[in-house]
């Protein structure tokens, strides 16, 4: 983490080795059971450093643990225009876990770890999530939230240990747009999604079409939302329809230029 680093080696969520940044970039590090102290010292993670701040160590091998569903941590990250990458490491005892990423309070990435003897995965499970994003304006809030959602040993058997937490400035985000339709009887539905990485507001055409069974556009309907520069949206087209069978196809053009800007995204009903 060229901007940020720390590492959970010991059983107090407020005490951990960091690195020697002056100012802490990632904040606000909270156990949501703050009562709870246990130090795992047999994960997968070593480290090697040569920037931690006076009086702290980083731990090889060391997390800090939560039990019991609903329980785990969370901490903020710092804004900006320009993308940023954090990395994080997370252990699984008999239990899973879901990683959030969220913006102003909107989830802007959710991913799991999991590890469960019962269906024959591993008794224990790790992984390195690592999330790029962009939150440009300087009031908004990004928050990353780990939380046990299953455990699968009796009591509060199942655990959820978090290593490390890294925060780099080289982060990468392109332009991301998506559509996805969706078709039923008596409903086209079209969904619409667009992260505008750029510099310039970009005015996007979302457009429903409905195609019987021969394949003739029977319905076209269609929303202009404009995005502006490193902003987000989304949008949402719903059309009733009466006709059996067909397909539903959902596509954004550049509404300026009426260049696609995305693949078409098709849902049929026989």
């Amino acid at each position: 983490g060229d901007k940020d680093w720390l590492q959970l080696s010991t059983r107090d969520y407020t005490d951990y080795a960091k690195k020697a940044s002056g100012v802490s970039a990632i904040t606000n590090f909270t156990h949501l059971d703050p009562s709870y102290r246990e130090l795992a010292g047999d994960t997968q993670f070593t480290y090697t450093y040569t920037d931690a701040a006076a009086g702290t160590q980083p731990g090889n091998n060391k997390a800090i643990v939560a039990k019991s569903v609903g329980n785990g941590f969370s901490f903020n990250l710092p804004s900006g225009k320009t993308a940023q990458k954090i990395t994080f490491g997370v252990s699984m005892y008999r239990a899973t876990a879901r990683a959030e990423l969220l913006i102003n309070g909107a989830t802007y990435y959710s991913g799991t770890v999991t590890a469960n003897v019962s269906s024959g995965l591993p008794l224990s499970s790790s992984k390195i999530f690592e999330i790029n994003y962009i939150a440009p304006n300087p009031t908004d809030v990004v928050e990353v939230r780990v939380i046990l959602t299953e455990s699968f040993a009796s009591g509060t058997g199942g655990s959820l240990c978090l290593s490390f937490v890294a925060l780099s400035a080289n982060g990468s985000v392109g332009q991301t747009i998506s559509t996805n339709a969706e078709k039923f009887a008596d409903t086209a539905k079209g969904s619409y999604k667009i992260y505008n990485a750029s510099d310039e507001t970009l005015d996007a055409l979302c457009i429903l079409a409905e195609y019987n069974a021969d394949g003739q556009l029977v319905n076209l309907s269609r929303k202009t939302i404009r995005v502006d520069a490193w902003c987000s949206d989304v949008a949402e087209i719903v059309s009733p329809s009466t006709r059996p069978g067909g397909t539903t196809r959902a596509f954004i053009w550049d509404a300026k230029t009426l260049v696609p800007l995305c693949e078409i995204s098709e849902h049929s009903l026989t």
